[in-house]
């Protein structure tokens, strides 16, 4: 495609009707990131390490949730989750696990996920990495994907961006994102 910028301000050569869709492929049409609130969410049980983190295997934690408006229809989003996570009633050595997954309508998809043998808790925040990538497939609504943050754990819960319960003196902030890019096919 031949872009032609004119001394007039008129450049021919674009499709603006069309503009996200005629990205070729590898190109980024959106980026965008999810900062997850300040939250702690209880989910004491059991958790075996090899067991799929789906929607019905894990918890929703509080604003977790979040959606993103598609820029083309030929693109897939792919991503980023990172953030240091503080683990509370994790002494012995247990299985825990964090998972991106199709937020609305209890679907099972897992888009990425991290798992972690918990060995310390409440003074040492853990980091939390995985990448992750949606083809639209699972998805309620293509046009609109719907993203859940999810955990389980044999211990008693997660603490987002801080350290330990809310009547540690020492609370402190570390951030937890979810990074998103939509990348045309």
């Amino acid at each position: 495609m031949t872009v032609t910028f004119h001394a007039n301000g008129k450049i021919e050569g674009i499709d603006n009707a069309n503009y996200h869709g005629g990205f070729t492929a590898g190109h980024i049409v959106q980026a965008g990131v999810y900062e997850i609130p300040t939250t702690y969410k209880d989910c004491a049980g059991s958790w075996n390490a090899g067991t799929q983190p789906t929607s019905s295997a894990t918890y929703s934690i509080p604003n977790g949730n979040f959606t993103v408006t598609r820029k083309s229809t030929s693109s897939k989003m792919i991503g980023l989750f990172t953030g240091a996570v503080d683990l509370y009633g994790h002494s012995s050595g247990v299985p825990s696990v964090i998972s991106l997954t199709e937020g609305i309508g209890g679907k099972n998809a897992v888009f990425g996920n991290c798992y972690h043998h918990v060995r310390v808790s409440h003074d040492e925040p853990l980091n939390w990495d995985f990448g992750w990538t949606d083809d639209f497939s699972t998805q309620s609504n293509s046009a609109v994907p719907a993203y859940s943050v999810r955990v389980h754990t044999s211990g008693n819960g997660f603490y987002f961006n801080r350290r330990g319960p809310s009547s540690d003196s020492n609370t402190r902030y570390w951030p937890t994102k979810v990074f998103y890019w939509e990348v045309a096919v």
